[in-house]
């Protein structure tokens, strides 16, 4: 009888235990921001920015005429892709925005916005901005 309730006692422990402690406080759930209604829209992808300064170039060719700059941690939305053959044995993916090309070792690739958005937040934390 004493061992029976001693079990039971340690069983109930354990129970108390695993519900206190395996309650995860989970995070805000994420905001929708309804001005931009391509921001998860299923195929678009968004890019951000991982270097200092890319230049956005008018064809896929690093040389084609700058159009533009973009900063590090800039969100651009993707219109388009492109291989491109570096030389016999490089290929090279760019990706086209609004304003022109930029070659994907510049970027960091997306499926939705909020997943960018989130990315750019931690980057800039990270930094200290």
């Amino acid at each position: 009888m004493k061992n029976s309730l001693r079990l039971l006692k340690i069983l109930f422990f354990l129970f108390a235990s695993l519900l206190c402690f395996s309650c995860k406080k989970w995070s805000a759930a994420p905001v929708f921001e309804p001005s931009d209604p391509l921001a998860s829209y299923p195929g678009v992808q968004w890019a951000v920015v991982s270097v200092p300064y890319a230049a956005c170039r008018e064809s896929p060719d690093y040389s084609a005429p700058v159009t533009s700059q973009f900063r590090e941690g800039q969100i651009l939305m993707v219109t388009g892709e492109q291989t491109v053959q570096i030389d016999k044995e490089t290929k090279e993916l760019w990706y086209a925005f609004d304003d022109g090309w930029i070659p994907s070792p510049l970027l960091r690739i997306f499926r939705n916005k909020f997943q960018a958005e989130e990315v750019v937040k931690n980057l800039r934390a990270k930094k200290g901005k």
